[in-house]
């Protein structure tokens, strides 16, 4: 039996959408999840995973933080240095937990990128502490424990507790989603073993469904963002600019796709409807969004224009036009440049391309001008859209097979 952890919790489209498609591509029918949201996990099971036998363990943090919600993103730090045994006694149900583990064979890491500084807010502390809870209970059992394709750092303030954590682990094997910071990250708190380079966990979509999403939608390009409603309500203006010159001057309607419930991209879309005219609004099941609606919604569009890494991805895998808009994190770049960096050198390792052409810095102020490139975009990327790619993916995807090989044959 596999066991299961990671950030498929939260109701972030790539998140989820990762951990369906790790489970899909191991495809050993009995797994046991540890998890910090069984609801979200229950709607999985009955949508994407009902061929699957799960078993639920839901991983009980002991930490308390009520944020305190506005219109502008302000984030809170403890600064307590947690050691492993602190984590653990933080699990307020650690026998139910070691209880399930004893019972899994390896435990699975999904990919995703929670092991900074970022989780280590109080607001995300409660769901990082559960799964690198499930990680040391597994870790105390000895079991075999593998990583799939994450991104490290940046740890800043929380790198000796990451340090410490990952020092502690006795029989795991580290596998990275980019090769620009997160393996320099980990030598740089002390990791000295082997590292994996492999792809993003959904770039090769093992996934299916009988269930059919019929896109009505034509001559259209998709949106996307969760910037702060302070800073939405301050660019309505430069939107509704955008949404009209992308009509008057290509005939493109302007789909705004949320990703996520709540700030993650619900709100955001509920303003923009009532203040941007004829943009449509793609805001219905935000909590949920299923795997194969977002999938054919990007198969259709003309141009992806996104701030989430994995509609970015998703679009790339399918040879659409997109760009990425950088979004701040711990007051810099780092985190989402290096994972849109590593990407594009492993799908355009034997090519050289213009990472301006797939990269910006901030989404609301590139609105502004972004209509007038968007030809260009599309032409220069089409042509990197190729047999060398093809063959890039070839042996990118031979790589996240033998790693998935490995774990069902160690």
């Amino acid at each position: 039996m596999l066991g299961f952890t990671g950030p498929f919790g939260d109701t972030n489209y790539g998140d989820y959408a990762m951990f369906v498609n790790d489970v899909v591509s191991l495809n050993i029918k009995e797994i046991t999840v540890f998890c910090y949201n069984v609801d979200l996990l229950e709607r999985l099971e009955k949508s994407c995973l009902k061929n699957f036998n799960i078993t639920k363990c839901k991983v009980e943090v002991d930490y308390l933080y009520k944020p305190e919600y506005t219109e502008k993103y302000h984030t809170e730090y403890d600064d307590k240095n947690y050691t492993p045994l602190e984590i653990v006694k933080l699990i307020s149900n650690i026998d139910e937990v070691r209880n399930a583990m004893q019972k899994v064979d390896k435990l699975i890491v999904c990919g995703g990128g929670y092991f900074n500084q970022a989780w280590n807010a109080k607001h995300r502390k409660a769901k990082l502490f559960s799964i690198m809870g499930a990680v040391l209970a597994a870790n105390e059992l000895n079991k075999e424990i593998f990583f799939l394709g994450n991104t490290f750092g940046p740890f800043n303030e929380g790198e000796q507790m990451f340090a410490e954590f990952f020092a502690s682990l006795k029989n795991a094997k580290i596998a990275v989603r980019d090769f620009l910071f997160s393996v320099g990250e980990l030598r740089k708190i002390g990791y000295t073993k082997q590292i994996e380079i492999l792809p993003n966990d959904l770039y090769f979509c093992d996934y299916s469904s009988e269930n059919i999403y019929k896109n009505r939608l034509d001559d259209y390009i998709i949106i996307e963002c969760y910037s702060s409603i302070d800073e939405i309500k301050c660019s309505i203006e430069i939107t509704q600019k955008f949404v009209n010159e992308v009509g008057d001057k290509y005939g493109y309607k302007v789909v705004f796709l949320p990703l996520g419930s709540d700030f993650g991209g619900e709100k955001q879309a509920k303003l923009i409807k009532e203040k941007v005219e004829n943009i449509i609004i793609l805001d219905d099941d935000v909590d949920y969004l299923s795997i194969e609606k977002v999938q054919s919604l990007i198969s259709g569009a003309k141009f992806v224009f996104s701030q989430r890494y994995h509609l970015f991805l998703t679009a790339l895998s399918m040879n659409v036009p997109c760009m990425l808009a950088l979004k701040e994190v711990l007051g810099d770049y780092r985190y989402y440049y290096c994972k849109v960096k590593g990407l594009l050198e492993q799908v355009f390792s034997n090519q050289k391309y213009d990472e301006k052409i797939f990269v910006c810095a901030d989404f609301l102020k590139s609105l502004n001008d972004l209509e007038d490139k968007i030809p260009d975009i599309i032409l220069r990327q089409s042509l990197l859209y190729n047999p060398l790619k093809e063959e890039a993916e070839r042996i990118m995807k031979n790589k996240r097979l033998d790693y998935l090989n490995m774990i069902k044959n160690s």
